[in-house]
């Protein structure tokens, strides 16, 4: 998160007129709140695709799902193989 507030300074540092960096800004979060990195809403039924959201995000490693069933690894796997992401 703290990566993320300081991309938001740099974007209203810039040189640029203030209605230029309000608009590129809120373009930015914009982008920023559809990433699972930043919110998600958890539930049972949502797990599954949750957890693959966030490994294709690369919020999360296969080492992350260790204590995870092995079905809901294998699961994971599949659909990362299955959208042809680069799963580690």
């Amino acid at each position: 998160m703290g990566k993320l507030v300081q991309e938001y300074m740099e974007i209203l540092q810039k040189d640029v007129s203030a209605s230029e960096r309000f608009w590129t800004l809120e373009e930015r979060i914009k982008k920023d709140r559809k990433n699972p990195g930043l919110i998600v809403e958890m539930s049972r039924r949502r797990l599954l695709s949750n957890l693959a959201n966030l490994a294709a995000y690369g919020v999360i490693h296969k080492s992350d799902l260790e204590e995870f069933s092995d079905k809901m690894k294998k699961d994971i796997e599949e659909i990362m193989d299955y959208n042809g992401i680069d799963y580690k």
